[in-house]
């Protein structure tokens, strides 16, 4: 009788323990304007913050913005 004895390492994959996180917290806000009918001028930010079962911590910041015109 032959048992399977399934790891914690056999579902990392191929970058191993830097690739399961532990930790994941993501934040998003956005704000759309339309000072006349025509015009459309967004932004937008993000923050994100994550540690992987290593304990390797990373952080990261975005801001975008848009202008939209129809004719």
């Amino acid at each position: 009788m032959r048992f399977l004895h399934v790891s914690y390492a056999a579902f990392t994959g191929a970058a191993g323990r830097n690739a399961v996180n532990k930790e994941l917290s993501l934040a998003h806000a956005n704000l759309i304007w339309s000072p006349v009918s025509f015009v459309d001028i967004g932004i937008e930010g993000a923050w994100g913050h994550r540690v992987v079962v290593s304990n390797i911590k990373g952080d990261a910041y975005t801001l975008q913005s848009a202008l939209k015109f129809r004719f």
